[in-house]
């Protein structure tokens, strides 16, 4: 796999793409969730995982994006307009929501119990408030 580019606020999802995770994710959404910004949000945060997991792992010629960017271009493709102000709004006030929700991290077990990796939570920043399980990975402990 080559190396990927930096995450970028300037990068383009293409709109094939956009459009078959929109299918996947929000037109099959009820009224209420979209409705509802945080919920909407959600439902972005996931298809943005999507994206990254299924289209960026795959594709050396897609370039990671940071969650926002992805959020805007996404809800900006399929046309929901939030309930009242803007996209950047919304997304501001789910950045908050999520940093009112107190996380700790977790661990991993393989399925014959054998290794475990450890995930601790990095501090949050307003430029990255989605945080990267690559880089969030505090060690990887293994029993011999």
């Amino acid at each position: 796999m080559m190396a990927r580019l930096p995450v970028s606020k300037s990068v383009i999802v293409p709109s094939d793409l956009l459009d078959d995770i929109a299918s996947r994710f929000l037109l099959d959404a009820s009224d209420s969730e979209l409705g509802d910004p945080i919920t909407l949000c959600f439902i972005t945060e996931l298809a943005y995982w999507f994206y990254l997991d299924e289209y960026v792992e795959e594709d050396d010629n897609l370039n990671t994006i940071k969650f926002e960017p992805f959020a805007q271009q996404l809800i900006n493709r399929v046309g929901i307009k939030p309930s009242s102000g803007t996209v950047e709004e919304m997304l501001q006030d789910f950045r908050d929501f999520k940093l009112r929700v107190p996380t700790f991290g977790g661990l991993l077990l393989n399925q014959d119990m054998s290794h475990v990796l450890l995930v601790q939570v990095s501090t949050v920043t307003e430029e990255s408030y989605v945080v990267n399980y690559e880089s969030s990975l505090c060690c990887m402990c293994s029993q011999s």
